[in-house]
């Protein structure tokens, strides 16, 4: 699975695996792969950005969509800490 290496190396281990996919038992008691809503795997990266990473403050994430209203990929913004701007100063609050 190609694409499962390029997400592990994104997420830096295979936890996206977790979050995209839930095991599901059928009716005949197989176990089987049934992938997640996006909104799943953002909170899962959200919450990983600041758990994993160690970011104190992440946006909620804005999803970019393309001329046929799909969504393409979401963009996070992310910070150690939080910062004021104020006229030619920025402090930290």
């Amino acid at each position: 699975m190609r694409a499962g290496r390029g997400m592990t190396a994104f997420w830096g281990d295979d936890y996206w695996k977790q979050a995209a996919y839930r095991k599901q038992l059928t009716l005949f008691g197989e176990v089987k792969d049934i992938k997640q809503r996006n909104k799943e795997v953002v909170d899962a990266f959200t919450e990983r950005l600041k758990s994993v990473a160690d970011f104190e403050y992440v946006s909620e994430a804005l999803p970019m969509r393309n001329s046929n209203n799909t969504v393409v990929y979401y963009l996070f913004s992310q910070a150690i800490s939080r910062v004021k701007d104020s006229p030619g100063n920025r402090e930290e609050i």
